[in-house]
């Protein structure tokens, strides 16, 4: 990590505020993940991720910077095209972690039977997470 890197707003990468893309940059993540953190921490009453974000929101500096001037490497999570048993949800994260994706679905299978809530998860990821949209040109 860059010692003079700061954490601030996303000027780039913003759907509301740009909270969560300001922690993708610093990070050096995916927005999605940090996106679908504070999905979840929304649910944890009283609300705690709307009050991390709003918090976030007005103590961070606006990033004067473009994400496209500093070069980051972009790693995406995106549903699998080519690894997939039902929508590619769990392949996608298997390729986005470098992991087997016969991990991940035992672990969303374990949530469904659990705490039930591994298939909302499932649903919730898949209508979020973009598509590939891999175009091969052959010669």
């Amino acid at each position: 990590m860059d010692k003079n890197k700061r954490l601030m707003l996303s000027n780039d990468d913003q759907k509301i505020l740009g909270v969560c893309g300001g922690l993708a940059e610093y990070l050096e993540i995916d927005v999605l993940l940090i996106r679908l953190i504070f999905v979840f921490l929304v649910f944890i009453p009283p609300a705690v991720g709307i009050w991390i974000y709003l918090v976030l929101a007005l103590i961070l500096p606006p990033n004067p910077n473009s994400r496209k001037e500093t070069h980051m490497e972009d790693k995406k999570l995106y549903l699998s095209n080519t690894d997939k048993k039902m929508l590619g949800v769990c392949g996608g994260i298997a390729e986005y972690l470098g992991v087997d994706s016969t991990v991940v679905r035992a672990i969303f299978a374990v949530l469904f039977f659990a705490f039930g809530t591994g298939l909302l998860a499932y649903f919730v990821l898949y209508f979020i997470m973009p598509k590939r949209n891999d175009h091969f040109i052959s010669d």
